[in-house]
């Protein structure tokens, strides 16, 4: 009888959930870089329901990665005129070393006084954040 009972609780209760059938895929860059997501609900009988793609393309580059000596070049391109990025470069143990504001094009930073060990540089802005790690030999 409690068989039954569980039985019959069960068969009730599935006709309440649904399942969210969602399809996500994302667009990158010949850089690796992901610059577009696109999500489409289909659970209702494959109608597209949401789409979401990133307002502007952002392509950026750090060189020489991951390992690095004396200097390190950022490279940024597809921001709008208006539009810049943050970045800010810190050890493992969150101390900042480098911090500043670019737009479109390439800055270098000397390395040359920082000790070896592991270094993050974080990437800002509206709609957009990339961070990348290094280690300076």
């Amino acid at each position: 009888m409690k068989k039954i009972k569980l039985l019959l609780l069960l068969f009730c209760c599935f006709p309440l959930l649904k399942a969210q059938e969602k399809i996500i895929t994302f667009s990158y860059n010949n850089l690796g870089n992901s610059v577009s997501q696109n999500v489409v609900d289909v659970s209702n009988n494959n109608k597209v329901k949401y789409e979401k793609e990133n307002k502007y393309k952002v392509f950026t580059h750090v060189f020489p990665s991951p390992i690095f000596k004396e200097q390190i070049s950022l490279f940024i391109s597809g921001l709008r005129p208006s539009e810049e990025l943050s970045y800010i470069m810190t050890n493992a143990s969150g101390q900042i070393y480098f911090s500043g504001i670019i737009k479109n094009g390439r800055i270098t930073l000397s390395t040359n006084t920082l000790s070896s060990g592991l270094y993050i540089i974080n990437l800002c802005g509206v709609d957009y954040k990339q961070s990348y790690k290094l280690f300076k030999n």
